[in-house]
């Protein structure tokens, strides 16, 4: 199986990577224990202990305030509806203590739930300007269509979508 050899031939180059990944997060580096938890992520297949290793890799990168990970555990807290509150406040702690995108456009999607239009303006034109792909689009659509508390503005989709 080919699937199989590929996997094998990679595999000591995975483990020089979890144990360089685990080494530089024990130095301090919060991208290291970021890399750490996607490494094993990406490569737990449901596998619960592995997962919770992953969790703690991502935690100890949130504790060392990395965006990304608060965001990816927030995320993950939501969307399992494990925290939502813990959940809830990592996404506000990335989207407005580091300005992170992805946090600021998911606190706007949610907001737009709540029907709170103002809350969903605010924070996707600030997720937008943080350079998110996913808000540039849905404010374009927005200024578009004229929806969701924009006003239709051509110009302003235009840029938006370019």
């Amino acid at each position: 199986d080919n699937d199989t050899e590929g996997d094998e031939s990679i595999s000591p180059y995975i483990s020089l990577a979890h144990l360089l990944y685990e080494e530089a997060g024990k130095a301090g580096s919060a991208e290291a224990w970021y890399n750490l938890g996607h490494l094993l992520w990406d490569r737990s297949c449901d596998d619960e202990e592995t997962i919770m290793k992953a969790m703690e890799a991502f935690n100890k990168a949130v504790d060392l305030g990395d965006s990304d990970a608060m965001y990816f555990v927030g995320a993950q807290y939501l969307s399992q509806q494990e925290d939502d509150e813990a959940g809830y406040q990592l996404l506000v702690r990335a989207a407005h203590e580091y300005n992170h995108g992805p946090a600021l456009h998911h606190l706007a999607l949610l907001s737009l739930q709540g029907e709170d239009k103002d809350e969903f303006c605010g924070l996707l034109t600030k997720a937008a300007e943080a350079g998110n792909p996913d808000s540039l689009f849905l404010q374009g659509y927005c200024f578009y269509h004229g929806e969701d508390g924009y006003e239709v503005d051509m110009k302003a989709a235009l840029d938006n979508f370019l």
